[in-house]
């Protein structure tokens, strides 16, 4: 029938060949003669398997976005809990105490001191260290104090099952001679009072992680479908016709 002569006219058969080597989405009821031995076929083809590579390295990033805080959430289980937990700085009210909590941390702030920078109270410290490079690049003391009062949620939960609140709640600082090592003392009143308590919080962490988990499952599910696809466009990818001989090839094959 002089199928490659230049008036070539391919057939719906012909059709339905080549789209039965391409995915679904670049498929077409109708491809051009010279569309297909000029390249244009190929050229689709290629990008779109790029397409499907961007995709699996985006669900990559996605994936690890997700599964490292969560990672951190499990194994910080006592720290997540802790932070969920109020602090108050006044007298008892509305709470039963169930007795007095105190925690020392040590932390380096990676500056020597002139003297005791401390001694005036954090306030002076803040305005004798405002120019240290370690306070304006990582405000290293103001995280230091977060360290502390999570020290001593946790320390709270683990002297008193039933404590869900502190009060009372002071904070100390104390450097260690010139090196820039500072002794951070905190302490407060753990309490039972009208606020979640350790068994609703775990709930709570309980579901937050279920949830985040099926994110992921949901991820791997989509993330495999597209390996699988992308294997399969791989294996095609020599088969997919760019000039005449090679449509010939095809058309012949099949």
């Amino acid at each position: 029938m002089g199928l490659f002569n230049k008036e070539i006219e391919l057939t719906k058969d012909d059709f339905d060949k080549i789209n039965a080597i391409l995915p679904p989405e670049i498929r077409k009821d109708f491809w051009g003669y010279n569309e297909i031995i000029e390249g244009g076929l190929n050229r689709q083809y290629i990008a779109f398997r790029d397409k499907i590579e961007i995709q699996i390295r985006d669900l990559d990033t996605k994936y690890n976005n997700i599964s490292t805080p969560l990672k951190s959430k499990k194994e910080n289980f006592e720290e997540y809990i802790a932070s969920k937990t109020p602090i108050f700085n006044t007298n008892i009210y509305e709470a039963k105490p169930l007795g007095m909590i105190d925690v020392g941390i040590v932390k380096q702030f990676g500056t020597a001191s002139t003297g005791n920078r401390f001694e005036n109270g954090v306030l002076g410290y803040a305005i004798e260290g405002a120019l240290d490079k370690v306070w304006s690049e990582n405000n290293t003391q103001f995280a230091a104090v977060q360290t502390a009062k999570i020290e001593l949620l946790k320390e709270a939960k683990r002297v008193h099952k039933d404590c869900n609140c502190i009060f009372k709640f002071e904070i100390d600082f104390r450097e260690l001679g010139s090196s820039g090592n500072v002794f951070i003392y905190a302490r407060g009143t753990a309490c039972e009072g009208n606020y979640k308590n350790n068994k609703t919080l775990k709930e709570e962490f309980q579901s937050e992680v279920t949830t985040i988990q099926k994110e992921l499952d949901l991820i791997d599910i989509e993330w495999e479908d597209l390996k699988l696809r992308l294997e399969k466009i791989n294996k095609n990818v020599n088969l997919i016709p760019n000039d005449k001989s090679t449509l010939k090839r095809l058309l012949e094959k099949q």
